[in-house]
């Protein structure tokens, strides 16, 4: 069964080598901004090229990877620059069992099964290796690999599509999750040739060149699937008191003093601080929850002042104390969205204040 799976894969490999080039096009808030091509070969490599602009930024970059008949590299190289404008030099290789890599950020080694069965996340890879990785993932064992340098990925195809070019040409298509890279599972699309198809988000956007207009209904579907995730989290982690909550024994932090007084309590009714004081002077209503805050610091909800909020950012942000932050420019649909979910509690996410920018996103220039 290995033999026939592997036959097929360098069939694929050799049938995709004869076609052109894969174009993909970059868009920025509904703006040209750049492009991708993909070449694959017979002999298990693709080659890529990568660029775009953003306001005199963004990354131009030449990335070589060769795979093995699982999918997994066993080289990559990856020149160019970054976003910024930095340098970029990275190289990894698997050779007689051990795999070597160096990047802008890290280098390091490991040998044994772990270097053998592990797929190399990049440090500054291009967007191609998602559809690398999702391909790999998708014929493993349980759809789950290790990953090098560290971590674990899996990957599960959650939707199905057929977008229509411009020029009236079908193309089936996959919407595929893949968890382990980030707190939130990633997404994109890949086409029956394991291509990357899509990625896309409300200002950012890789599609298929000729399928460009198709990137509102895959966003739709792609937005369907990850707030399902994110109501999901908030039924399983938000916990409401209905009388009120006292928190006991604390270690306050007071701001206007610029001290820290012990043993003291707070009384929240509702949305609001009802008390603040020393522990003997709250008394607890009937009903109110208790918590008891011995040997914790409690302190007032931070501020973030300046961001660019997306949907994953709530979680982080609660988890981190921010309270309440300010976005400074945004497709504004999207985020009157995400500021509806988090007051409602339809998913979770601090206090926002919108004050950037007021026109539609995609009137902005690049």
């Amino acid at each position: 069964m290995r033999t026939i799976a592997a036959a097929a894969t360098l069939l694929l490999w050799a049938s995709a080598a004869v076609a052109r080039p894969v174009v993909s096009k970059v868009t920025m808030a509904g703006n040209d901004a750049g492009f991708q091509t993909v070449e694959r070969t017979a002999n298990g490599t693709v080659v890529v090229h990568y660029e775009f602009t953003d306001r005199g930024r963004g990354p131009k970059l030449e990335a070589t990877y060769r795979l093995n008949e699982e999918g997994l590299p066993v080289a990559v190289e990856v020149s160019g620059n970054e976003y910024m404008k930095a340098a970029v030099a990275e190289r990894f290789a698997l050779d007689a069992g051990r795999a070597r890599w160096t990047n802008r950020g890290e280098q390091g080694e490991i040998a044994g099964t772990a270097a053998g069965g592990a797929f190399y996340s990049s440090y500054d890879g291009v967007p191609e290796e998602a559809a690398l990785l999702a391909n790999a993932l998708l014929r493993a064992p349980g759809r789950r690999l290790a990953l090098l340098p560290a971590g674990e990925a899996s990957a599960e195809v959650v939707a199905t599509r057929t977008a229509t070019s411009a020029a009236g040409q079908p193309a089936a298509i996959r919407l595929v999750e893949i968890a382990g890279l980030s707190f939130a599972p990633s997404y994109l699309w890949l086409d029956g040739d394991g291509y990357l198809f899509a990625q896309v988000s409300p200002w950012f956007a890789l599609v298929r060149a000729g399928f460009e207009a198709s990137a509102p209904e895959l966003q739709k579907a792609q937005d369907e699937r990850s707030q399902a995730f994110y109501r999901d989290l908030a039924v399983t982690l938000q916990h409401r008191a209905p009388v009120g909550l006292l928190l006991r024994n604390a270690r306050l932090f007071d701001s206007e003093r610029k001290t820290i007084h012990e043993g003291w309590s707070v009384l929240v009714r509702g949305d609001r601080i009802a008390a603040v004081g020393p522990d003997v002077e709250i008394t607890a209503p009937a009903g109110v929850e208790t918590i008891d805050a011995a040997g914790a610091t409690l302190l007032p909800g931070l501020w973030d002042m300046h961001t660019h909020q997306g949907e994953g950012d709530g979680l982080l942000q609660l988890a981190a104390g921010v309270l309440g932050a300010r976005d400074l420019a945004n497709d504004m649909e999207a985020v009157r969205e995400l500021e509806r979910q988090w007051e409602s509690g339809e998913t979770l996410g601090p206090r926002l204040v919108l004050a950037g920018a007021r026109i539609p996103f995609s009137q902005h220039s690049v």
